[in-house]
C-alpha cells in the first residue's frame, strides 16, 4: 500500500469521525443551553478515545 493510499484513508476516517461527532456536539449545546468551549484539542482526544472503543 502506497503512503497517498494510506493518507487517503486516514483522512476518510477522521472526516467520518468529525461527522460522527458534529451531532453529538449540537445535542450537548442544545441540551445544556450554554456555549460550550471545545477546541481542537478536545476533538482530537475525543476522536481518540472513540477509535479506543
Amino acid at each position: 500500500m502506497e503512503l497517498d493510499d494510506i493518507l487517503r484513508e486516514r483522512t476518510a476516517a477522521l472526516k467520518s469521525q468529525r461527522e460522527r461527532a458534529k451531532p453529538a456536539l449540537d445535542r450537548a449545546r442544545a441540551q445544556y443551553g450554554i456555549a460550550l468551549a471545545i477546541d481542537a484539542e478536545k476533538i482530537d482526544a475525543f476522536a481518540r478515545l472513540m477509535n479506543e472503543s
